[in-house]
């Protein structure tokens, strides 16, 4: 009986061990196996935060904060909130990644959103 017990014990350590790697590597073979796409320009969430994907074209009068000198060095590419960059997209490579705001798709590294946070060190 004591036998079974600790067997038992050990599986079930096992288990919880392991299920946290396992899901790990599940998400990860779904997310890369899951084309990439960009995030809608057109949707609420990038309406609501001015998201460009090309940045010249910003309306600066509804969005001030991209006016003058300082705005126009302001990109999603030295932006504190881009995760990582290097996604490709459409066969391009490098010109995409990943936003802590969205999460339906990836921003271009060009691109603009009202906020636009300086990115430590850049």
């Amino acid at each position: 009986m004591n036998h079974s017990r600790r067997s038992i014990l050990k599986k079930a350590v096992f288990a919880v061990a392991a299920f946290p790697i396992l899901n790990n590597m599940v998400d990860s073979r779904a997310f890369a196996q899951a084309p990439a796409k960009t995030v809608d320009e057109k949707g609420p969430v990038s309406q609501a935060l001015g998201y460009y994907a090309d940045a010249t074209k910003v309306d600066t009068v509804k969005w001030p904060k991209k006016a003058g000198p300082e705005g126009a060095k302001q990109l999603c590419s030295n932006c504190q909130l881009l995760l990582n960059r290097g996604k490709t997209v459409d066969g391009v490579p490098g010109e995409y990644g990943q936003c802590g705001l969205f999460q339906d798709g990836l921003v271009a590294v060009n691109g603009w959103c009202n906020s636009w946070i300086q990115k430590q060190g850049a």
